[in-house]
């Protein structure tokens, strides 16, 4: 047996040696042909290279053409072992590098390669397939959901959530009472852990296309809180629309974000995330119906304390910026009866020229509709028409 084996190897290495021989003989006669082609035909050289590299593209087996591969975390565990760290998953969620557990394929890193779905075979790249594009297009944030799920995931959003003391209180000192700030529906901004226990509650209404929440890991989040209270966003109908915060501490002098979700901070775009947009606020759209006049402000927080103070319906835009070129017609189309129309923005504008144009602008194109304008003033030394309401009502002493 051991001579037997010895001839077996001579024969194998002869027979490589002559292979070997064959075809550098064979590429002997290629380089003499080439020194004697005609003009103008092309270099046969260029052409066997081109072959040879198609030919180990083509044999290749490129992992690298399917969706990049990622570190597994605590939010994002290993679906192989269960393991927080050590092993890989792919962006789309197609296969896993588990360093853990064994499989028939093992990697260079010493891991074992785990495929979690019959379309993420490595065969796709090695017949010169491409994978779906679904498969290797990075995260994307998707259309904003319809108003009748916002409503429903919202509404539902705000009963889980509790209205801590302090935020009462200030809502309070802003003049609502504790039936306003029941039908309006505050909530006091939750934690981490509150957070994750709220979205497993909404998850079966649908959370894709909701701004403030998206997917990660096959698994629905809601995006970092800041500490403060929600102000929901109403349109004409009493549905809720949005979310914006009442921060405590301002952030970049903002007082008010919207809970949106189409990017994280860093700009990457959020898997099913959705942008909250800007949509403008009607409060008391109960009183919509049979009212002639409504009044126009900035903020939605500040036309509720408007409205509860006096006894009608207020719109509001986030900013008087933003209240879009088509505004006066959606209006005019939403609510016919109305007549009369008062704009009451901060007192402010006579000192900002911007805010002074958005006002300009939104006089005319109110006007266009055949609305009677007219601009609320109140006395310097109260900013805002609820501050002037309110110290009123209380009855401050007021400069004239």
């Amino acid at each position: 047996m051991i001579r037997a084996g010895k001839l077996y190897t001579k024969a194998l290495a002869w027979r490589q040696s002559l292979f070997l021989f064959e075809n550098a003989r064979a590429a002997r006669g290629k380089r003499a042909a080439l020194n004697n082609r005609p003009a103008g035909e092309p270099d046969k050289r260029t052409i066997c290279t081109m072959n040879v590299a198609q030919t180990r593209t083509f044999r290749q087996p490129s992992i690298a053409a399917l969706s990049p591969l990622r570190r597994v975390s605590k939010r994002c565990p290993c679906p192989v072992c269960g393991k927080p760290s050590w092993c890989s998953i792919a962006a789309d969620e197609s296969r896993a590098i588990c360093m853990r557990r064994a499989s028939e394929r093992p990697t260079r890193n010493g891991g074992w390669l785990h495929l979690l779905r019959f379309d993420a075979s490595p065969s796709r790249a090695r017949n010169g397939t491409s994978p779906p594009r679904s498969q290797t297009s990075p995260p994307t944030p998707v259309p904003r959901a319809d108003v009748g799920r916002l409503d429903a995931v919202y509404s539902q959003f705000l009963k889980l959530l509790p209205l801590e003391p302090e935020h009462r209180h200030d809502l309070h000192r802003r003049g609502l009472s504790d039936g306003q700030i029941a039908r309006i529906g505050f909530a006091s901004t939750p934690s981490r852990a509150v957070a994750a226990s709220v979205v497993e509650q909404l998850a079966p209404l649908g959370l894709g296309g909701v701004p403030g929440f998206y997917r990660e890991c096959r698994d629905w989040r809601m995006v970092g809180t800041f500490k403060g209270y929600f102000v929901p966003y109403r349109d004409a109908q009493g549905r809720i629309c949005g979310l914006q915060y009442r921060l405590e501490q301002p952030i970049d002098d903002a007082k008010y974000i919207w809970l949106s979700s189409a990017t994280d901070r860093e700009g990457r775009a959020r898997d099913g995330g959705s942008s909250s947009g800007s949509p403008v606020h009607f409060a008391r759209p109960d009183l919509l119906a049979g009212a002639s006049e409504v009044t126009i402000t900035e903020g939605g927080l500040k036309s509720e304390i408007i409205s509860a103070l006096i006894e009608q319906p207020v719109i509001a835009a986030a900013g008087v910026t933003t209240f879009g070129n088509s505004f006066a017609a959606q209006l005019r189309q939403c609510c016919p009866q109305l007549r009369r129309t008062v704009i009451a923005f901060d007192a402010d504008l006579w000192q900002k020229p911007q805010v002074f144009a958005a006002l300009e602008r939104l006089a005319a194109q109110l006007e266009h509709e055949r609305f009677a304008v007219r601009v609320r003033t109140w006395p310097k030394q109260f900013k805002g028409f609820d501050d002037y309401l309110l110290a009123q009502l209380r009855g401050e002493e007021v400069a004239a």
